[in-house]
């Protein structure tokens, strides 16, 4: 593959550093973080296939620096499905991963408080639906959220809405742990949806030089754990992908839109061609 420097798709020559298309498999198609799937199906997906999940499907990675923020930080984007759930909303069961480096080690508390204290999240960073903040099931709100080294998180919820009716919905997210207002002990996150910023540049709540934002850790990632399995409903993800090469946010944004192809959807490992 040869990588354009003034490519608006990806900005860096480094990016993605992993891709994954889920075409019958979890191959990295970038060549080298190749995922290991457990009871995998796939479907019909945005662009080809798309890997299907109804709760006892996943697939996980050791860990590796591609998945963590680093000091510069780290940008995550896929596309999601969701069929209309069967059953009405209000689940107890524990939370659904969509992709996460380290999992909650209480998956049945309440994840919307700020900051957390379920009991030190030993990852980074996690994108997650809690089907017990859901009051009905027209509405699912995704997740992200990010560590201190304490283990508390801070999350973002409401500005991520997730909404029915079903159809294809992409997410563009990146994270910088040392960019927040007060410097190198907080963080800054941004999150698109579709072609909308919804989060933009927000600061990570303030840390200090006890508990800084984590930067990394050894916890494994996954994509879909138990995703689908309070409402015994079908949800996919198609074109799933990683940079470490965090740029300014005009090169973010472009590369978004790049990906988001005006609806229509890009696969990432071509974003950079």
């Amino acid at each position: 593959m040869i990588f354009k420097k003034n490519n608006p798709g990806c900005p860096c020559c480094n990016c993605p550093c992993a891709c994954y298309k889920f075409e019958d498999n979890g191959n990295d198609s970038m060549g080298s973080h190749d995922l290991t799937a457990t009871n995998a199906t796939y479907g019909t997906g945005k662009l080809d296939k798309a890997a299907t999940f109804t709760g006892t499907q996943y697939f996980e990675h050791d860990h590796d620096n591609c998945f963590v923020p680093g000091s510069t930080g780290i940008n995550v984007w896929f596309w999601i499905y969701r069929e209309q759930p069967s059953t009405g909303a209000g689940g107890t069961n524990q939370i659904e991963y969509i992709v996460t480096k380290g999992l909650f080690p209480d998956q049945t508390v309440n994840h919307s408080s700020e900051p957390v204290n379920d009991g030190n999240f030993p990852g980074t960073w996690s994108v997650f639906i809690d089907p017990k903040l859901q009051t009905t099931e027209n509405t699912y709100d995704l997740s992200f959220a990010v560590a201190y080294e304490n283990g508390f998180v801070h999350d973002y919820t409401s500005a991520t809405t997730w909404e029915n009716p079903a159809a294809w919905v992409f997410f563009f997210i990146w994270y910088e742990p040392t960019a927040g207002s007060a410097g190198t002990h907080t963080g800054r996150c941004s999150v698109i949806r579709n072609s909308t910023t919804v989060l933009d540049e927000v600061t990570v709540a303030i840390g200090d030089t006890e508990n800084p934002m984590r930067q990394t850790d050894n916890e494994k990632l996954y994509v879909g754990k138990h995703l689908g399995a309070t409402e015994s409903e079908t949800i996919k993800i198609d074109n799933l992908g990683f940079c470490k090469d965090i740029g300014t946010k005009a090169e973010m944004t472009a590369r978004a839109a790049a990906l988001y192809n005006s609806g229509n959807g890009l696969a990432c490992n071509d974003s950079g061609k």
